[in-house]
Parts: C-alpha cells; structure tokens; sequence
C-alpha cells in the first residue's frame, strides 16, 4: 500500500470512529443521558433502565422463570392442575421478558406475599393494575357511602363508624389497586340501592377480599 493509500485509510478510519452531529443518542435511552427531570422521577429513562450517574444503564435481568412460578402461584395456586400451571408459567416468563425485569424487582417479587405487594414491585409488569391507581377510587367510595341506609348516616356513632369503614377502603381501593370490572360495576349500579351492588361481589378477587378484611380488622384493633 502506498503513502497516500495508507494516509487515506488513516482518515476513514478516525472519521468513522467520530459521532455525526445528527447520531447523537436520545435521551433517556441505554447509555445516554437521562431525561431531564426530577431525582428519582420514573420516566427520566426508557422501560427497563435505570438513571445512574445521569446516565441510562440496563440493570442485571430477573431470573424471569422464578417470577413466573411465584405470580403463577398467586393466580393458580401450587397446586393446580399441571396444564394450566405450566400455562401460567410460560405467560408470566413471556410477561416478564418483554417488561425487561431488572433482578432488584425480580428479588422484591420473591419476597411478595400477593399479587398486589408484587405489582408494586415491578408495576411495568401489571399494567392493568397500575392503570388503576386512584383515578375512581373517591367516585366509587362516595358511590358506596351514598347507598348506606338513612339509620346509619343519621346515628353519629354509626355514621362515625362508617366514615372510618369507607376511609379504610378508599385506602384498600388505592394501595391494593381495584380491578377497573369491579370499579365500574359500582359505579353503574342503581344510586342509593346498596342491594344493587351486591353483584359487584363477584368481581372482588377472594385475595383482595381477604386483604381489605384484615385492614378493617387492623383499623379497629388499633381504635
């Protein structure tokens, strides 16, 4: 090779190792700069990655089969016909894949006692849930509260009583993040008739009818 091949090589090959003004990263992406924002503010980086240093890393994965089987137990129990175990399993892998599971929120799974402390753990694995939040919750406790009987709102220790009763499951409606099928059942009930809601029963998960229980069991245990 020549003088001037040699020389022209040279020039290709550090050009190349040159950003172009327009192959600059966006930011919040892996390895780039985080988005402007807040300390700690979520979405200073894409699904998956973390602000580090003001920098977007992907953080070590969940071991996403241990996941799977522990929200398969939450849904089908450890006991379930193997079939439908097996079935749940591959869901939740395949979930847990393309949520990009880092292994901190893998660990905080583990260690979960239901599918509620769990999606707290990685909520971009239970959109549904985190969807809910606390957008309807007052519109579906004040639905609750304007259906109880005249006697109750009218006795001060009972319309105390109740008042406590409808703060515990505004709490649980929030925290424990109400199925939208069971928030709008109430909401689409009869105004005023507490017996037009007993069907939205059925759209409360025993799981969650139990937790609310043990709050109200908490609530007055500590009155």
């Amino acid at each position: 090779m020549n003088k001037l091949a040699i020389a022209t090589a040279a020039v290709l090959a550090v050009a190349g190792c040159q950003k172009s003004p327009g192959a600059t990263a966006s930011a919040g992406t892996e390895r780039a700069d985080c988005r402007v924002g807040s300390a700690g503010a979520t979405d200073r980086c894409d699904t998956g990655l973390l602000c580090l240093s003001e920098l977007c890393v992907r953080p070590p994965p969940a071991n996403c089969q241990a996941v799977a089987e522990k929200l398969a137990s939450f849904e089908v129990g450890n006991y379930a016909p193997r079939d439908q175990r097996a079935k749940v399993i591959a869901d939740k892998q395949t979930a847990c894949v393309a949520a990009v599971v880092s292994k901190d929120e893998g660990e905080c799974i583990a260690r979960a006692t239901d599918r509620w402390a769990a999606a707290k753990c990685a909520p971009s694995m239970f959109p549904g849930m985190a969807s809910s939040g606390n957008s309807d919750c007052a519109a579906v406790i004040e639905k609750i509260t304007g259906a109880m009987p005249a006697n109750v709102s009218g006795d001060p220790q009972m319309a105390a009583q109740l008042g406590r009763t409808m703060d515990v499951m505004k709490q649980s409606c929030v925290e424990d993040a109400w199925p939208d099928d069971l928030k709008r059942c109430v909401l689409a009930a009869p105004p005023g008739q507490i017996t037009g809601m007993q069907a939205c029963n059925d759209k409360m998960p025993k799981a969650l009818q139990d937790k609310m229980t043990a709050r109200l069991m908490d609530s007055m245990q500590k009155r």
